[in-house]
């Protein structure tokens, strides 16, 4: 009931809204941000749908917001204000001079603060709704499906809360049986990656999407060297994408790494000018041979939402099966 309406702190149906849970500036200051950084669009998104947001052209423009972030287009004031044009929602979100006024008001750090409040207004909203509805069927003759519905509904709202859910052990035994029968057929299996190192892939029961796998080791042992003859095996043999984060080396070192591994070569030769004559051919097929390879790197060091952001538009331009990061 509070959250349709649109008019503040005025006269609506004999009752004043309460304003405690209503944070409008918060709500422009996420909006503003989302419209000028894509990182804070990931993190609006991790917390927030449209039913956040209080005003409705808030939601609106969210949703413009969204729809774009979600085919990779770009997110702007330009961008959004088109959206809305074409859905024909631009006057209902505000106007063209609304949405500068929400561009203006964008921040590039600390919007997690400010999503938290528009999040948390939500819910208490909510419940307050919630309340005022048991309030008004307190008079209802069997009082005991009141309480079953005010309970069944107040933890609807906790689920909300809550991030974590279980999972029915049922509804997961179909497909784990499924993963187990295809694994007796392992020369045909296409349910991972393979790494051209059959012990390897042993070990591991081959890289899955959506598996985190960690090398570790001391250093000097080859770690570096392991994952980018993995990481080249992908690209070119398996042609999957691969995405490496690499922030302790360039993109220009690990190019070498990876084509003294391709041709065979000693890298710490090819490094002081001790290689030979007929080592060059080698090493130009080599470097042939892996300008084929979908292999994107990234050597700036870059935080955790980056890499994800990074890895998200990655993947709608050029498809990624692989990420690697050396090293954590």
């Amino acid at each position: 009931r509070f959250s349709n309406l649109l008019v503040y702190g005025q006269d609506v149906g004999g009752c004043v809204m309460d304003q405690r849970f209503v944070d409008i500036a918060a709500e422009q200051v996420v909006l503003g941000a989302m419209l000028n950084d894509e990182k804070a669009i990931a993190q609006a998104v991790e917390t927030l749908d449209e039913n956040c947001f209080y005003h409705t052209s808030h939601r609106l423009i969210y949703m413009a917001i969204l729809r774009l972030y979600e085919i990779s287009r770009p997110v702007d004031q330009s961008t959004v204000t088109e959206a809305l044009r074409k859905d024909k929602q631009l006057e209902k979100a505000g106007g063209e001079e609304y949405l500068s006024v929400l561009a203006s008001r964008g921040i590039t750090e600390g919007v997690d603060h400010y999503v938290r409040i528009v999040w948390d207004n939500s819910i208490r909203r909510q419940a307050v709704e919630l309340a005022q509805q048991i309030l008004d069927q307190t008079d209802m003759e069997h009082i005991q499906m009141l309480v079953r519905w005010a309970e069944r509904e107040f933890r609807r709202l906790a689920e909300r809360t809550c991030r974590g859910q279980f999972v029915v052990l049922e509804s997961a035994l179909p497909e784990a049986l499924e993963y187990i029968e295809q694994t007796q057929n392992w020369d045909t299996m296409s349910l991972g990656i393979g790494t051209e190192l059959p012990k390897l892939d042993e070990i591991m029961s081959v890289p899955r999407s959506g598996n985190l796998t960690i090398l570790a080791g001391p250093s000097g042992v080859g770690k570096t060297d392991l994952i980018l003859l993995l990481a080249k095996h992908v690209a070119l043999e398996e042609e999957i994408g691969v995405a490496l984060f690499s922030p302790k080396a360039t993109a220009i070192q690990i190019a070498q790494r990876l084509i003294c591994i391709e041709a065979n070569a000693n890298l710490h030769q090819a490094q002081t000018g001790r290689l030979q004559e007929e080592d060059w051919e080698v090493l130009k097929r080599g470097s042939e041979r892996l300008a084929q390879a979908p292999i994107y790197i990234c050597d700036e060091p870059v935080t955790i939402l980056e890499m994800q952001l990074m890895t998200r538009l990655l993947q709608s331009e050029y498809g990624v099966g692989i990420v690697v990061v050396d090293d954590l």
